[in-house]
């Protein structure tokens, strides 16, 4: 079995770290915006993938209101490569350059 210091010498790999940062805390959501802004200032467009039933509860809203231009991108199917490169195609159309995954489940998967 090779180590992390081994794998790290192959050129042009790529590698995804999921989560990032994955935050938990209840009176959250209000202030993800300014926590999403003071750990990542350069961000000019945040998408933010939800259900509709996600969206439209006091949290999502809450989520939504606190960012800085957000895009919301509606996810309510099963997660398959279609969907992800839906989603990708949207965040590149629309010049999201950070995506926060709101919800559970199938939301999760695609973010």
């Amino acid at each position: 079995m090779r180590s992390l210091s081994d794998l790290s010498n192959y050129q042009g790999a790529r590698v995804w770290q999921s989560p990032s940062r994955f935050m938990q805390h209840r009176g959250l959501l209000p202030h993800i915006g300014y926590v999403v802004l003071s750990t990542h200032p350069d961000i000019q467009r945040a998408g933010v993938i939800c259900s509709k039933r996600g969206s439209l509860s006091e949290a999502g809203k809450q989520l939504i209101s606190g960012l800085k231009n957000p895009v919301v991108m509606l996810h309510d199917e099963e997660c398959h490569r279609a969907a992800v490169e839906k989603l990708v195609e949207l965040c590149k159309k629309e010049k999201v350059d950070h995506v926060i995954s709101f919800g559970g489940g199938k939301v999760i998967d695609v973010g």
